[in-house]
């Protein structure tokens, strides 16, 4: 029952290893495509209704965009709060010193114009009810901070739905790229005890660092791209009196920009590649052989060309690895986890373990 339960850790941790190879390229993609910005920009035009254009005008959100034809991939809880502030405070009509009195005069503005349109939705009753249970324009800027975040981890939800078919096509690509048949991994894994236990090996190793493996697929670049617009957004807050030249920071912000991006593709291109280069071995060869259809006959020991029912094991194989790594890192992950727990809990110990 051992042989079997390490088999199942080895071949699972290929499904984790293809699996965050998959999540990398589909990052990749998603931001050449701008599928999150895309995403990001239908979900505030769900979430704030008539609202909604003026907001992604507002200069806090506006700041954001990586130029003035891409939208943001991102937009921090802090800078959607102050936005929608200023926006209901300016249907007040006449500004105060009270921010919050502006709010609440701006909603009721708000409501005015909607009992007088055809377009109806809930937005001015939420917010009001949000700035009801504020006691002051810091207490209401914390509570729309918090109903935007508790939204946007829908919006990462419904991301992930929408363009899973990204995800499936990327699978395939790679099963096909890789040749990840698994019946012959599977076999080749269970009749090998030295690369059963090495594999095992190496699970144990990840299970044993969850924090680091985290970051296996965890985006980055975003955050460093906001942190960059806050440098130089303090920057270009003082031009005024320090005479720096806009354009020349702004170039300095895009150059910088670039770097990140650079360096971001490069280190995932080695990361994914190193994964798979941690699991290869003499005898586990992830990719194709010069005559791939040819395979060794164990009675002759030649080489021959497949039967009809090995090229359909050979399908079923890929089909297999496809599905699996389509289902993302982390549930493997947590899969990895459970089975090498199993196994750790079945293992008798050795005589002065005890002693220890």
């Amino acid at each position: 029952m051992n042989n079997y339960l390490e088999t199942g850790i080895a071949v699972v941790l290929i499904f984790f290893v293809f699996s965050t190879v998959t999540y990398v390229i589909q990052e990749l993609i998603a931001v050449n495509l701008k599928f999150r910005g895309k995403m990001l920009k239908q979900s505030l035009q769900q979430l704030m209704g008539i609202v909604s254009s003026e907001l992604l005008k507002h200069p806090q959100l506006n700041k954001l965009k990586e130029n003035a034809d891409k939208l943001p991939s991102y937009i921090p809880a802090t800078n959607f709060a102050m936005a929608t502030i200023d926006i209901i405070a300016e249907k007040s009509g006449a500004r105060t010193n009270d921010l919050f009195a502006d709010f609440k005069n701006g909603l009721t503005a708000l409501k005015n114009q909607q009992a007088n349109t055809l377009i109806k939705d809930g937005l001015p009753k939420l917010l009001e009810t949000l700035a009801n249970s504020s006691k002051d324009i810091n207490e209401l800027q914390a509570n729309v901070e918090k109903w935007f975040n508790e939204y946007m981890d829908r919006v990462s939800g419904w991301y992930k739905n929408k363009y899973r078919w990204v995800t499936r096509i990327i699978a395939i690509c790679i099963a096909l790229a890789f040749n990840l048949n698994m019946v012959r991994i599977i076999k080749t894994i269970h009749n090998d005890p030295i690369l059963k236990a090495s594999l095992v090996s190496s699970a144990e190793k990840l299970v044993d660092q969850p924090d680091v493996v985290k970051d296996y697929y965890l985006s980055k670049v975003d955050v460093h791209f906001n942190e960059i617009d806050k440098k130089y957004d303090s920057i270009l807050k003082d031009t005024a009196t320090k005479k720096i030249n806009v354009d020349s920071l702004k170039n300095e912000r895009d150059s910088e920009k670039y770097k990140v991006l650079t360096k971001y593709n490069e280190e995932q291109y080695y990361f994914a590649s190193s994964m798979i280069k941690n699991i290869s071995s003499d005898k586990l060869i992830f990719g194709w052989t010069k005559n791939p259809f040819k395979v060794l006959d164990e009675r002759t020991n030649l080489r021959r060309n497949m039967y009809c029912y090995e090229y359909l094991v050979s399908f079923l194989g890929l089909m297999i690895g496809a599905i699996a790594i389509s289902m993302g890192a982390p549930f493997w992950f947590e899969v990895m986890m459970k089975l090498v727990n199993v196994r750790r809990a079945g293992l008798k110990p050795k005589g002065d373990s005890l002693a220890k």
